[in-house]
């Protein structure tokens, strides 16, 4: 497969084309570098320079205003991506489960050099995000939508070997239960006064039966109040 199809054709004609439509959509004044930009980066996932070329020989855009926009504002790149976007997240939840340590072993894996965020095959991408919204599974691991949770440096090799023997155009969206890290997983049960009074005791006798019936290891934790009174009870 080629390297980044999807990032378009990046012949001169093509790109031209691309680019031409993209400022009639935006207009030619100073005040549409940010669209502009954005629709490029949306089209290419980078700003390729010949594109940016472009967009200051049709419009009152100066070189000066691209290279302090698309330097000033993180989410624009300008070098191209790899087929696969790694984001770890480095939240407060997962940065104190190890998220660095992870980030770092990624880093390691795919032998990316300092200063650089993509492998030398073009195959992965790491970003760092502040939140991927899964707290309880921390640290957390995202691959093209593709979530890993409770990572660990060590589990690094087997999170990239799963994600490639995936079928993608099925499990595109879907969170992995597989274990990546040597710790067992928690189960909390909130028995503040509220959880008990609508019957989280009862919950917590049937989840430890359950869990002697089936053979599961894993630790239970009685937690109080989580300030989420109105969904209790709470696991």
């Amino acid at each position: 497969m080629a390297h980044n199809q999807e990032q378009g054709d990046l012949s001169e004609n093509v790109i031209q084309t691309s680019i031409d439509q993209i400022v009639a959509n935006h207009g030619t004044g100073s005040e549409a570098v940010i669209p502009i930009l954005h629709s490029i980066q949306v089209k290419y996932k980078y700003l390729p320079e010949a594109a940016l070329q472009r967009v200051c020989q049709i419009t009152e855009i100066t070189p000066a205003a691209i290279s302090g926009v698309s330097t000033f504002y993180s989410q624009f790149r300008h070098s191209p991506v790899g087929d696969h976007i790694i984001q770890v997240c480095t939240g407060t939840a997962c940065h104190v489960k190890g998220a660095e340590q992870v980030v770092d072993a990624f880093y390691r894996k795919l032998e990316i050099p300092d200063h650089h965020d993509t492998d030398q095959k073009g195959q992965f991408t790491i970003q760092r995000v502040a939140c991927l919204g899964c707290c309880t599974l921390a640290p957390v691991v995202q691959i093209d939508g593709i979530t890993y949770g409770h990572a660990s440096a060590d589990g690094v090799s087997h999170i990239l070997d799963d994600f490639l023997s995936l079928d993608h155009n099925e499990q595109t969206g879907k969170i992995s239960h597989k274990a990546f890290s040597d710790e067992i997983g928690e189960i909390r049960v909130g028995l503040g006064s509220c959880c008990v009074a609508s019957g989280s005791g009862l919950v917590q006798q049937e989840l430890e039966n359950t869990l002697a019936e089936t053979g599961i290891h894993t630790n239970v934790k009685r937690v109080g109040c989580v300030g989420m009174c109105h969904r209790v009870p709470l696991l």
